[in-house]
């Protein structure tokens, strides 16, 4: 199983460093739950120690599901409010690995049209968008 590296160093790494509160990193894979998806998030929050909303590949925490498929709704403006009162939700990590456009064109758009007003593009580059969601109030 080859291992992602985990970000400990560069602007996202120290970001989410930096940060507090949950964290969801997005693409999530295939439904229900792709577990490979879920394991290297697992992995890489090694490298920030903040809680992870998703990353369960067995044991699934009761709501977990129902997290997931709001996750899977995002970049949606009510998925997101939804996510961020039930969880605490704070930070959302989208990598687009190899599917640039079609993994980050949905949240550019959104942020371009003013859909995500309690979001906060913090981080951008060819693999990686850090989300900073401003809290519940």
């Amino acid at each position: 199983y080859p291992l992602v590296p985990a970000p400990t160093s560069g602007p996202e790494g120290a970001l989410l460093r930096a940060g507090s509160g949950p964290v969801l990193e997005l693409p999530l894979g295939r439904e229900p739950v792709e577990q490979r998806a879920h394991a290297d998030a697992m992995y890489r929050s090694i490298g920030h120690w903040r809680p992870l909303l998703n990353g369960y590949c067995s044991y699934y925490p009761a709501g977990f599901r129902e997290r997931m498929e709001l996750a899977r709704r995002l970049p949606d403006p009510q998925a997101l409010a939804q996510l961020r009162e039930q969880t605490g939700l704070t930070t959302v990590v989208v990598r687009s690995s190899r599917f640039q456009a079609l993994v980050q064109n949905p949240w550019l758009r959104a942020f371009d049209e003013g859909r995500l007003p309690e979001a906060h593009l913090r981080y951008r580059d060819s693999e990686v968008l850090v989300i900073e969601v401003a809290p519940a109030s």
